[in-house]
């Protein structure tokens, strides 16, 4: 399977993964042929890539650390939260808990490497899979820290509702395509402090669990808000979201921008730890983090191209099925190889989905 950019050139091929709608409903099962007026409505919903079924990473594997049933109980809790943040009503606590433990559950069967864990998001539904991807990130980085029983479960719950002060921003606000103004960003950067004093003012909810709300958007050196915390005046909670939510975003594909790819976003955390972010923090995440997820393309010092198939001994060793010489499909015998282990492997580029498209469409040719 292949993650590509929507677009007219997957017309006729079947998605191997399914496509939510904001309401957590399934808008396209796996295994669907997309066509030109599938491929138009994801477009205007926002959704600007989605997983194919190809045959040039036939045997790739890839397990989702979340099931599709957690992501739509996700979406559904998440949406649930904020609908009664914003009519001043209780939190469904024993939802929350309960699907917390739930993304405990799912992840535990994958706990030594993040994988393809970053969702499809559109523009309606992205503050609620971003804040599973964020709790799940979080849950997985505590563990990977030492984190266990009940501190882990608090984390789990406060970085799942990390962004609630969104709820009383206008969605108008939340959608915008276009840059915001400054008086607008002011309004944005609110939703921290918002979504902290509703946690603070639950009766008996852990001290620990609104860390992640009131903090995660502060920064090591004291450039962060709201309240400009520095260093160690920042909460483990809080620095561990940091990181989680940085890494979610700077990945996810927005209406205003594409996302990162995930290698790109890996560098930027690294060139930023020690002055945004927490050293051990970013060292621990960059340490299990799939840095060329199956699916990727990417070219070699040898000077050839290949996709990886799936994630070897550690992040930095995936095995990759290579591409013909001077083609562009995998020979009748395709070579697999690991990853940055001989020169003739080490890897220079991950091509952009673009290319990829480019490098695919030479393949039908």
């Amino acid at each position: 399977m292949l993650r590509l950019p929507v677009g007219p050139s997957l017309s006729g091929m079947a998605l191997a993964r399914p496509v939510l709608d904001y309401q957590s409903h399934v808008l396209l099962a796996a295994g669907v042929v997309l066509t030109p007026r599938y491929l138009h409505r994801l477009q205007d919903l926002g959704y600007r890539e989605v997983w194919v079924e190809h045959p040039v990473s036939d045997g790739a594997s890839e397990p989702e650390p979340l099931e599709e049933a957690t992501k739509r109980q996700a979406m559904n809790t998440v949406r649930a939260a904020m609908r009664a943040a914003a009519g001043g009503r209780d939190l469904p606590l024993p939802r929350i808990y309960s699907l917390v433990e739930q993304i405990a559950q799912d992840i535990a069967a994958h706990p030594q490497l993040l994988t393809s864990l970053t969702m499809l998001k559109g523009a309606d539904n992205y503050t609620f899979l971003h804040s599973a991807n964020v709790c799940a990130l979080s849950m997985l980085l505590g563990g990977w820290l030492g984190m266990r029983g009940q501190l882990l479960r608090d984390l789990g719950v406060g970085t799942l509702l990390h962004d609630l002060g969104k709820a009383f921003i206008p969605s108008a606000l939340l959608l915008k395509a276009a840059p915001l103004t400054a008086v607008e960003l002011a309004t944005m950067r609110g939703h921290a402090q918002l979504g902290c004093q509703v946690l603070q003012q639950l009766k008996g909810l852990s001290s620990r669990v609104p860390l992640a709300a009131c903090e995660h958007h502060e920064r090591l050196d004291g450039s962060g808000y709201p309240h400009g915390l520095k260093g160690e005046d920042i909460s483990l909670p809080g620095r561990i979201c940091a990181v989680a939510d940085s890494y979610d975003a700077m990945t996810s594909q927005r209406p205003y921008r594409r996302g990162k790819l995930p290698h790109r976003a890996c560098e930027e955390l690294a060139a930023q730890a020690g002055s945004l972010y927490e050293p051990h923090v970013v060292e621990t995440f960059l340490a299990h983090v799939a840095v060329y997820p199956v699916g990727s393309f990417l070219r070699l010092a040898g000077g050839l191209v290949g996709v990886c198939l799936r994630q070897g001994d550690d992040s930095l060793h995936p095995v990759v099925r290579l591409m013909a010489p001077g083609e562009r499909h995998p020979g009748k015998e395709p070579t697999e190889v690991v990853a940055n282990s001989v020169p003739e492997t080490v890897v220079l580029a991950v091509l952009e989905p673009a290319e990829v498209t480019r490098l695919l469409a030479g393949a039908a040719d």
